[in-house]
């Protein structure tokens, strides 16, 4: 028997990332730089991973000498690192030990706090925070509660999903058995989300899954875009109404470059 059919079908599902062939000319073309092969160029700049330090942005400082305090602790009995520095490492490794599934407690709390800023004083809630190594991670366990993979349309769960889309969010879905059910975002009005075109979107859907969840990103990637307020409640509506679940990846939150468009978080609603 091939090693091939031993594996979930759903996982051989999965088609290949469509950047992939360009990463992989990138990097012939990058050893072929570094061997000395005559180019109309010297330098490749390579737009195929979000990795800001990847590019040569500098990483925030506290964050890393916090980091290198919690794994050097004898750091922490120097004065080569700012007490500010020290005081948190210091907290972090006193709450440090196997923690509670949802995570340390007293980071939570902080999440917490930050979120009631965040959102003009909304009560944010400990326990109902789940801390997660990135917003992928949560969103697969998330979908792995609300997907089902089963063989015809009624038994084989949907999540609308925004067109453009960054595709590990695709593959998770798909890796489920789960079924993306896609609706365009509105290029000409700046990538906006508009209901007629999720409306639109569900009933396609229906035709070949049985749809559970909406999925928005906000800002956007690829495209960056905010929605307005107008859009956010619009959207809050449409679920409601439909009964689906609302998933919002919220994790770009910091990188709004037009300073006049403000983030409208929707928890804050």
């Amino acid at each position: 028997m091939s090693v091939l059919q031993e594996i979930s079908p759903s996982v051989r599902n999965i088609k290949s990332m469509q950047y992939a062939a360009l990463a992989l000319r990138a990097g012939q073309i990058r050893e072929e730089l570094r061997q000395g092969v005559k180019k109309p160029y010297r330098q490749l700049v390579d737009l195929a991973w979000g990795d800001p330090h990847r590019a040569g942005v500098k990483p925030l400082t506290f964050v890393r000498q916090v980091v290198a305090a919690c794994l050097y602790p004898q750091l922490l009995d120097s004065d080569r690192l700012p007490a500010d520095v020290r005081q948190r490492a210091q907290s972090l490794l006193s709450e440090c030990s196997y923690t509670d599934l949802p995570g340390i407690p007293q980071v939570a709390g902080q999440i917490s706090e930050f979120i009631t800023r965040r959102d003009g004083g909304v009560p944010s809630y400990t326990e109902n925070i789940l801390i997660s190594p990135g917003s992928q991670w949560a969103l697969q366990n998330i979908l792995s509660v609300l997907v089902h993979g089963g063989g015809d349309r009624a038994g084989r769960s949907g999540v609308l999903t925004p067109v453009p889309c960054h595709l590990t969010t695709i593959m998770s879905l798909v890796s489920l058995g789960g079924v993306p059910v896609p609706y365009y975002l509105n290029e000409e009005q700046g990538w906006e989300l508009q209901v007629e075109e999720l409306n639109r979107a569900l009933e396609a859907g229906k035709r070949v899954c049985d749809p559970v969840a909406i999925y928005i990103i906000n800002p956007g990637n690829p495209s960056g875009q905010v929605q307005s307020r107008k859009c956010i409640q619009d959207v809050i509506r449409f679920a409601s109404e439909k009964r689906l679940f609302l998933l919002a990846d919220e994790v770009y939150q910091d990188c709004v470059y037009r300073r006049t468009k403000n983030l409208c978080p929707i928890r804050g609603f």
